[in-house]
């Protein structure tokens, strides 16, 4: 095992020591590994981040757009570019750990470069192979899938990397260091537990109620792509002015999503799969363009959402909790009540519905899902409309029950609405 990863750390040294010969500037080194070499930034007048970001000065800005009623704004920046797929988790470390770096620059010219650092592939490819080394470094002879040498140089930066590298070689240096909190997103839904999702909630509560500046660095896993974002704003003058909130994205692949309306999102599918057929000759299969434009949706609405939670107009516990509810109520309303209607509300007709709506939405998963969090959240945090579908959905079940019963189904939903009556 030593021998093979002596000579597995020697082939990954050769082939990074070729690229970055000669491309790598002692400036970008040096920042890269949180530290600004002396003489590079210029002593000047403090400024603002935001009013960095916004400084025109730069080309850098790939897309953004201005929520006057949420009051945030949401800018994608031009990062390096992703050219082949497994290495997005890298990149979404490299470019989060550069933002945290943003959250105490002191003058405008060490943003300009940081950011300028965050579009240079030498300096990607420099964080990489530090990365891997760190990795390979924790690799043992008794360690287990995905804790192996071919993985960890072959295969995606799993979750399980990144704490791994964020607990042990990137902790916050001072307390001007925000963290760096791990996200999961997809299909609709925050995939985190309610353990997390209440840490991030105390996180962003705590960054509302800070005068500024405040900030908070995510890496973030949306669907089956990692991107991270910095959510930040500026000192306010006074205690009655509004604090400038700006959520900043960076993307390795580079393409302008948070402006993207469903049309766009059609027509980028569309172009990369005639890429895809020039390059190939085939196209997408069914579930490639499935995945492939719920990636885009989802990356769209958690920055939507996050957005909204950081400048108050939403609530990280409410929207996770409510989204819950909402998919329970409404796969019921769709596969039962409204079908039972078209129906002509035949008697019959209802429990064999109810069995099908149980056959693919299992008690079980509401168990683990929404019965879990009313246990962790309670229901504080619910709205008083989605409070209300969730308890005329019981009441329903209630009053069309059939007691007793020896249909295991049958028992299994009825004790899940129990399980949930508890909580009011």
């Amino acid at each position: 095992m030593a021998s093979d990863k002596t000579e597995a750390l020697s082939v990954v040294t050769d082939i990074l020591t070729d690229l970055l010969t000669d491309v790598f500037s002692h400036v970008e080194k040096c920042a890269t590994i949180h530290k600004v070499p002396s003489g590079f930034v210029a002593k000047r007048k403090k400024i603002g981040l935001l009013d960095v970001i916004r400084d025109s000065s730069h080309d850098v800005v790939l897309t953004g757009f201005s929520h006057r009623q949420a009051q945030f704004e949401v800018i994608q920046f031009t990062v390096a570019k992703q050219h082949k797929s497994g290495y997005c988790g890298h990149y979404a470390l490299h470019n989060a750990l550069l933002a945290r770096q943003m959250c105490h620059a002191d003058e405008t010219e060490e943003v300009h470069g940081l950011i300028q650092i965050m579009s240079s592939s030498s300096a990607y490819w420099w964080r990489y192979w530090c990365s891997l080394k760190q990795l390979l470094g924790r690799v043992t002879y008794d360690t287990w899938w995905p804790w192996t040498e071919d993985h960890i140089i072959t295969g995606d930066m799993e979750r399980s990397f990144l704490h791994y590298l964020l607990d042990n070689h990137h902790r916050p240096s001072s307390k001007v260091d925000p963290p760096i909190f791990v996200m999961q997103y997809a299909f609709g839904f925050i995939q985190d537990s309610a353990t997390h999702v209440k840490q991030l909630h105390k996180a962003i509560k705590a960054f509302q109620t800070t005068p500024g500046p405040s900030h908070l660095v995510f890496i973030l896993g949306v669907t089956n792509h990692w991107a991270s974002a910095l959510i930040t704003k500026d000192a306010t003058s006074g205690s009655t002015e509004k604090a400038k909130i700006s959520l900043l994205y960076f993307d390795s692949h580079n393409v302008p999503l948070v402006t993207f309306t469903d049309d766009d999102i059609l027509d980028h599918m569309k172009q990369k799969e005639e890429e895809k057929i020039k390059k190939k000759g085939k196209g997408w299969t069914e579930w490639e363009h499935y995945i492939t434009k719920q990636a885009i949706t989802d990356q769209r609405e958690v920055l939507h959402m996050l957005a909204n939670c950081a400048a108050g107009s939403s609530d990280l516990c409410t929207e996770v909790i409510e989204r819950e509810v909402n998919k329970v109520v409404k796969s019921f309303n769709s596969d039962v009540i409204d079908t039972w209607k078209e129906l002509g509300y035949c008697e019959d007709a209802l429990i064999p519905l109810m069995l099908n709506w149980g056959e693919s939405y299992t008690p079980i998963s509401i168990r683990d899902g929404l019965v879990k969090l009313l246990s962790f959240f309670g229901t504080n945090y619910m709205s008083r409309d989605v409070r209300k579908s969730l308890l005329d959905w019981i009441e329903f079940i209630d009053n069309n029950k059939i007691i007793p019963t020896n249909i295991k189904k049958l028992r299994a939903i009825y004790s899940v609405v129990d399980a949930i009556k508890r909580y009011f």
